[in-house]
């Protein structure tokens, strides 16, 4: 699975994303907290009333139906300046409404997000039909009902966290949409708020712990609607879906954080908290495992070479983080190299990380094993973690970093920082400012390692954002003098004195 990361490099205008959906007079649900959602991602948000509610936390009393000649005007006045980037879908009311909508969103082709919003968290019923919603899926790209609403669109009646694993891939399958079935009201595991997704036909579980809060009403709309933002900003769906798991979370947290006695959910901004980004597993129940933690945040100089003899060159230097990454060998001199690797390793009490070959760092026992994404999938985590190696996991994105986390690894590696010539990324330059976001999101929970372009040219600059390890390929083997080019590197990150 390749997960191609927003381009933060190229200039963009602020994006637009619409809500269509029902006003909530009390503010907590409906138009006003999409609106609230929209302006905590810095998108400028436009809106479709499709009915008029008068509800507050505790029930819904009356809903009035807009007119479709009221949904076509509206929808006009926003076609004409503010072309949307997404597009959220919340209560529509009834089938005449969804009726109009269906001959006015194949005029844009931008993605689409939809609550099917049948029954308010307050208990209101706020849907005619369930069926109407039906028509409507052909025009929609993700799908965010809760679990009993999933029940209601679809007749599945799933008594357990497999069973409706089954049933999302069968219906995202059958609609060629992806999904989200969110796990608030939790009817199979009240432990935790568990999130059933599939995007691009790939399954996985978002896991948070549940919260009891009277200030759930209006999560579902805040979800989809952030879910909605990040789309319109550029972010790729897997790591939309995280985005707005963990600005719910967040919002949820606020109020025992600040001790606050607040009316209503609260609407924060990008996490800004580790402990609210979502644990990511392909399977339910999660997986935990236990890696040993490295000895320092900060590891300083990280070379990655492809080499024996870079190895020993770089180890003899001072160096005490390293990764081998060997490529397109024959095994048995894979392993042979791995075990000498190993030794050299030893010898210098440095930090080696093995790339990809897990089961040579297993057995000729190296200090640790760095894994990719795609590698994450395939290796036996658990042997891993019984051999007592340390584990380094390379991230792209908000999904990928939650998806580290989840695992609890040694450290996490982030990039690319800028363009690299030494192989070719699906993924696009992060830049400072990104780094730094994810730095303050991880704090001092794991080493963090930055990687991609660096040199002698802006290895203070990555340094400066708070980054405690900074990788380098061709910086130190296409170098004039790589003995030069470590000593300053060294010097840089505080490791060694001229």
């Amino acid at each position: 699975m390749t997960i191609r990361n927003r381009d933060f490099s190229k200039p963009r205008r602020q994006p637009v994303a619409w809500s269509i959906a029902g006003s909530d007079n009390s503010g907590g649900a409906g138009i006003q907290a999409d609106n609230k959602s929209f302006a905590a991602f810095a998108v400028y948000g436009c809106n479709i009333i499709a009915a008029v509610t008068a509800q507050n936390s505790q029930a819904v009393a009356d809903v009035l139906a807009m007119p479709p000649a009221q949904i076509r005007s509206q929808w006009q006045t926003l076609v004409d300046e503010y072309r949307a980037d997404a597009i959220k879908l919340g209560m529509l009311a009834n089938a005449a409404v969804i009726d109009s909508l269906l001959a006015l969103l194949p005029q844009l082709d931008v993605p689409v997000v939809c609550d099917p919003v049948l029954i308010a968290s307050n208990g209101g019923s706020l849907m005619e039909s369930s069926q109407s919603y039906h028509k409507l899926l052909p025009q929609v790209d993700v799908l965010t009902p809760n679990e009993a609403e999933f029940r209601a669109l679809f007749g599945f009646n799933c008594q357990t966290p497999q069973q409706l694993a089954e049933a999302a891939l069968t219906v995202a399958a059958q609609y060629h949409l992806d999904l989200v079935i969110t796990g608030g009201e939790c009817l199979l595991d009240d432990r935790q708020a568990a999130d059933c997704c599939v995007i691009g036909g790939e399954l996985f579980w978002m896991h948070s712990p549940r919260r009891a809060t009277r200030h759930s009403h209006g999560t579902g709309c805040s979800f989809s609607s952030a879910l909605a933002a990040a789309l319109a900003l550029g972010y790729s769906r897997y790591e939309a879906c995280v985005l707005a798991k963990a600005y719910i979370n967040q919002g949820l947290a606020l109020p025992d954080v600040f001790g606050l006695d607040v009316c209503a959910f609260q609407h924060t901004g990008f996490p800004q908290r580790l402990d609210c980004l979502p644990a990511i597993s392909r399977a339910y129940p999660q997986a935990h495992y236990v890696f040993p933690r490295c000895d320092s945040l900060q590891l300083g100089l990280y070379p990655v070479v492809d080499s024996l003899d870079w190895l020993q060159r770089c180890l003899a230097e001072g160096v005490k983080t390293i990764q081998l990454r060997l490529k397109n060998l024959p095994l048995a001199e894979v392993d042979s190299q791995v075990a000498q690797a190993a030794a050299l390793g030893r010898q210098y009490q440095a930090r080696l990380f093995i790339n990809d070959y897990w089961q040579l760092a297993i057995k000729h026992q190296a200090y640790g094993v760095h894994l990719g994404q795609e590698d994450v999938l395939d290796a036996d985590l658990a042997a891993i973690a019984a051999a007592g190696l340390h584990l380094g996991i390379s991230t792209h994105s908000w999904f990928e970093i939650a998806v580290a986390h989840s695992l609890q690894p040694s450290y996490i590696a982030i990039g690319p920082v800028y363009a690299t010539t030494t192989k070719v990324m699906p993924f696009a330059p992060q830049g400072l400012e990104q780094l730094g976001q994810w730095l303050q999101l991880i704090g001092d929970a794991y080493p963090v390692v930055a990687i991609g372009g660096i040199d002698a040219s802006n290895a203070a600059d990555v340094l400066a954002t708070g980054a405690g390890s900074i990788a380098m390929v061709r910086a130190i083997t296409e170098a004039a003098d790589y003995r030069q080019a470590i000593a300053a590197m060294r010097r840089l990150t505080g490791e060694a004195q001229a």
